[in-house]
């Protein structure tokens, strides 16, 4: 057998800096930097699917409620008003749906480039003031996440006194029709009494020509 000397230990062994050289652990500024940054992209997508998700349920919830109370509306009303009801109900939603659609996308669409483009600037930026430029991106990210949602709340706050005017038109037009109806019956009565009227006048002419007297009127 081959025997083996304490050299041979030692030249085998590995030492500290060796082990160091090998497996470097040790974080440099801009690793920590980069971490903070992803950490803070992570938060921010986050955040942002979250609110979108919070403000298209509001949307639906909105809407359905809106066609809930349209369709009660309607069933109250004569059949021939419910259509004309639920066919402008039907449009004015699907137009709602598609502009809250439009708005939600331009929205997240703006986050995004917004958030890119600042990690961009973050990136370029010394490392003195990086602080304050992730103190911007937050507050610029809140700005917008608001203005997004003050243009939903107002879109859908529009749509449903869109249908809230067309559903009391509709019901004018109804009660107009109705009003006009019976104005055209009343009228029709009258002139019916007036044609038998004036049929009996023309009997009793008759009369007093065949049968002349006096008591008879002319």
């Amino acid at each position: 057998m081959q025997r083996i000397t304490r050299n041979d230990c030692r030249r085998h062994t590995p030492t500290l800096p060796r082990i160091l050289k090998k497996y470097d652990t040790v974080m440099t500024a801009d690793d920590t930097f980069k971490t903070k940054t992803k950490l803070v992209v992570v938060v921010v997508v986050v955040v942002v699917v979250v609110v979108v998700v919070v403000v298209v349920v509001e949307v639906v919830v909105v809407v359905i409620k809106v066609v809930v109370v349209v369709v009660v509306a309607a069933v109250v009303v004569v059949v021939v008003v419910v259509v004309k009801v639920v066919v402008v109900v039907v449009a004015v939603v699907v137009v709602a749906v598609v502009v809250v659609a439009v708005v939600v996308a331009v929205v997240v669409v703006v986050i995004v480039v917004v958030v890119v483009v600042v990690i961009e600037a973050v990136v370029v930026v010394s490392s003195s003031s990086k602080s304050i430029v992730i103190i911007i991106i937050v507050v610029v990210i809140v700005v917008v996440l608001v203005v997004a949602v003050v243009v939903v709340v107002a879109v859908v706050v529009v749509v449903i006194l869109v249908v809230v005017v067309v559903v009391v038109v509709t019901q004018d037009d109804h009660k107009l029709g109705s009003s006009n109806r019976r104005d055209e019956r009343q009228e029709k009565t009258v002139q019916g009494r007036w044609r038998l009227r004036s049929r009996s006048w023309t009997v009793i002419r008759l009369i007093n020509m065949i049968f002349p007297v006096s008591c008879v009127p002319v």
